[in-house]
């Protein structure tokens, strides 16, 4: 997966892991068991939940001082790179999670495909809406039964 990425995107954007979970998407969560699918929809969408919620703010902000010093482009491209950070840190707690068993490969789709859509934004941010970096991932979120987890 993309394991350089998430380490680059997470000193580019200043994203400490809290005492998260210790882990990456390539490995399994440090003494975590499996959870059922009710509980890690569950926590998912938490996550997601936050996440998308500090997204909101930090965007907003971003993109209010970029309008107020300087042109369009510059507007999205501060807009996307205040975006990233909660994605960023959003993906690597949902990486931390125990995915069911059985729906182990399903998980890792979804932190895959976040850790692509994140990756894509950061190489082209004036360029690219969000939503079309993260189409992926909305469609294998919302086959998966998470409901807060699209971009």
């Amino acid at each position: 997966l993309a394991l350089a990425f998430l380490f680059a995107a997470l000193i580019v954007f200043a994203v400490g892991c809290g005492g998260g979970s210790g882990t990456t998407s390539d490995q399994k969560p440090l003494n975590q068991k499996p959870l059922k699918k009710s509980e890690f929809v569950a926590q998912a969408d938490q996550i997601c939940s936050q996440a998308n919620e500090e997204r909101a703010k930090s965007s907003k902000s971003a993109v209010e001082e970029a309008t107020a010093d300087a042109g369009e482009a510059d507007e999205a491209a501060a807009g996307t790179e205040a975006m990233l950070s909660p994605v960023v840190q959003m993906t690597e707690e949902l990486a931390g999670l125990g995915p069911p068993k059985g729906d182990e490969k399903e998980a890792e789709a979804i932190v895959a495909a976040f850790e692509a859509g994140s990756k894509q934004l950061e190489e082209e941010p004036a360029g690219l809406r969000s939503a079309d970096a993260y189409k992926k991932v909305n469609e294998l979120a919302e086959a998966y039964g998470l409901t807060s987890c699209t971009i």
